[in-house]
């Protein structure tokens, strides 16, 4: 199995900032892997522990992250091999940098869908978890997994 881990700045296949996206596509060049999980820059808005990711991030700041984001998800989805997993994760509360972008990012790449996943509570069949720091007493967090389609 090929998996590729982007954290943040960092990939684990290659020590990279992940300044834009093509930075990225740049840096996994190679194609076919089982799964890519992007743990994406983000704003932080999580809650809890980040106290003062509410002080530094303006609207623009977050318009900004999601832009990134975009473009991370747009150069990474070419490192998935068909029938392969795309993980998308933040830190974050905001639609934004999450289900929009999200949404956003199936709409325009209709070779990829949600692949569902399961709860780890319930055990249930679902294709977003946003976890909130009022609800499950962690900081918030965001996971969407995607699959791309057989060819």
């Amino acid at each position: 199995m090929k998996i590729a881990v982007l954290c943040g700045g960092r990939s684990s296949e290659r020590d990279v900032s992940l300044s834009t996206g093509i930075q990225v596509a740049r840096a996994l060049r190679e194609t076919g892997h089982d799964v890519v999980l992007v743990d994406a820059p983000c704003s932080g808005m999580g809650g809890g522990t980040k106290p003062d990711a509410y002080l530094n991030r303006t609207e623009n700041n977050v318009c900004e992250l999601a832009s990134l984001q975009q473009k991370i998800l747009e150069a990474c989805c070419r490192c998935v091999k068909p029938g392969g997993r795309l993980v998308y994760s933040t830190c974050t509360l905001e639609q934004a940098e999450n289900n929009l972008l999200v949404s956003e990012f199936l709409n325009a790449n209709t070779e990829f869908d949600y692949a569902g996943f399961r709860h780890p509570l319930t055990g249930e069949t679902i294709n977003e978890l946003q976890l909130l720091p009022q609800c499950d007493n962690v900081d918030g967090f965001y996971i969407c997994v995607m699959r791309r389609k057989e060819l």
